[in-house]
């Protein structure tokens, strides 16, 4: 863990946030990756393993300080004050999520004009709940995970790719992406980028504009609707 380095999607995620794009990033993941690749508002609801607290003092250590000592010598970390076990910051089975950052991302979801899910089920909760918040105040949704979410039906784009197999160095490349609906359903939604990676993409996606549409045969012999949305000129 503490070895771990960002893969692409952290650091496209950051490249966004510096480019003003991302308002904040709120992660269930304990591993302290957003903020290696350089993210700076990340609001962690299950906790940091960067951390570590004494539940007896309250007081607050950096993981780093008793790592070595740990993983080498198998020396159990203690508090420097009164000598209680420290406990990972993070929250475990049956444990309550963290309050200050449950509630900045509650604020966060209720502002935003955009969510993106990135690499979620959308099946643990309470954090599955949070999309819900902006959706409720007309908030546009954009659902990037391999496998099918509960609220698929309710977004405005789906990206079924592994964005930990992006090149975050072509996020600057092309400026349009493809919407394919099977027959005019809205049930079945899949966006296809094209000239352009996909974070990319997920960056420019609330300020695009609907430039052409038409309909084709798919390759299921379906007819499909195409729809191209491009940056306004």
């Amino acid at each position: 863990l503490y070895q771990a380095a960002p893969n692409p999607a952290h650091l496209g995620l950051a490249q966004l946030e510096k480019a003003g794009l991302l308002k904040a990033i709120i992660t269930q993941n304990i591993d302290g990756l957003h903020q290696k690749a350089g993210a700076r508002n990340v609001i962690e609801v299950h906790g940091s393993m960067t951390r570590l607290d004494c539940l007896n003092c309250r007081r607050s250590y950096s993981t780093a300080e008793y790592a070595d000592s740990f993983l080498m010598q198998g020396s159990i970390p203690r508090c420097s004050r009164c000598g209680n076990i420290l406990k990972p910051s993070i929250t475990l089975f049956e444990e309550m999520l963290p309050q200050k950052a449950w509630d900045q991302a509650e604020r966060a979801c209720r502002k935003a004009d955009l969510v993106l899910v990135v690499g979620s089920s959308l099946e643990v909760v309470p954090a599955a709940y949070l999309p819900m918040h902006a959706l409720d105040n007309h908030a546009r949704l954009i659902i990037n995970n391999l496998t099918r979410t509960p609220l698929d039906q309710r977004a405005d784009a789906r990206l079924p790719w592994d964005t930990a197999d992006i090149d975050a160095a072509d996020l600057d490349a092309g400026d349009y992406l493809v919407d394919w609906r099977a027959g005019g359903q809205t049930d079945h939604r899949y966006v296809h980028v094209f000239s352009a990676q996909e974070l990319q993409a997920l960056g420019k996606a609330a300020g695009l504009e609907l430039q052409d549409e038409f309909y084709s045969d798919g390759k299921t012999g379906n007819t499909a609707l195409y729809q191209v949305w491009q940056k306004p000129s």
